[in-house]
């Protein structure tokens, strides 16, 4: 719930309001003895989206970061979620000036991508 209401004070251009619900929603799922990776893994991108969209470039990639391991650890590195979070992180390392790092990332999310497509895993 407090992660909805993360995204959508984002989608409004509400970035601080949209921090502080996101961040609850983090909290709340790192309180829980065993949090679902698929809904972890989604508060960890909308963290990352948050940060992003709040020009705090350092949070934003610990987060994107965070989700690319757990995407990696849960679904495996050739997944839909390892592409769409790689996709994400590309986004970020655009916005902070690393362009050859993110032509990188984002090929390998690119790449995924049309694994997943080609073998009816997308």
């Amino acid at each position: 719930m407090f992660s909805n209401l993360g995204s959508c004070y984002l989608s409004q251009n509400a970035v601080k309001k949209s921090v502080i619900y996101t961040e609850r929603a983090y909290e709340i799922m790192i309180s829980q003895p065993n949090p679902s990776p698929m809904l972890l893994l989604v508060v960890l991108v909308n963290l990352g989206d948050v940060y992003l969209a709040d020009k705090q470039y350092v949070l934003a990639e610990k987060y994107f970061i965070q989700a690319t391991n757990m995407a990696r650890e849960y679904y495996g590195l050739e997944s839909g979620f390892s592409a769409y979070v790689f996709n994400r992180l590309g986004i970020l390392l655009a916005e902070k000036g690393e362009y050859e790092k993110s032509i990188r990332t984002l090929n390998k999310a690119l790449k995924i991508s049309i694994k997943n497509i080609d073998s009816n895993q997308y």
